[in-house]
């Protein structure tokens, strides 16, 4: 039962931060996505034991987030919001402590709004 052991510690990792914006704001409903990051296999080296798929999660009300249950290794942690410019960062599974994300506000440009009136009929 080792290869069972093995397979339980290499699920372990948790990654958990915040996200915030300007001015230290929490940012709600914030995309975090943790995608691990690919090893380079040269000639004669044995292939990755596995490959893990993305998680993704959401910010709760307080900027919070927890990504459980990660294989251990290096993953690319990216968030994203509407209205925010997208940050990325690399990281070690099993990480120490919280990751802070501060993300800048990005004003969105809407098109022009043409307002075309005609006059209205008497009855």
């Amino acid at each position: 039962h080792a290869a069972h052991a093995v397979a339980r510690q290499d699920t372990t990792g948790v990654v958990e931060g915040v996200v915030r914006g300007p001015a230290g704001t929490v940012i709600v409903g914030a995309e975090v996505m943790v995608t691990p990051v690919a090893s380079v296999v040269r000639a004669g080296d044995a292939p990755p034991a596995r490959v893990a798929a993305a998680r993704r999660t959401y910010t709760d009300e307080a900027g919070r987030f927890r990504i459980p249950g990660l294989a251990s290794g290096r993953v690319t942690l990216a968030v994203r919001r509407i209205g925010y410019r997208p940050r990325t960062r690399e990281l070690e599974v099993p990480h120490a402590g919280p990751v802070e994300f501060a993300l800048d506000a990005v004003p969105q440009q809407l098109g022009a709004v043409v307002v075309a009136a005609q006059g209205r009929t008497r009855y």
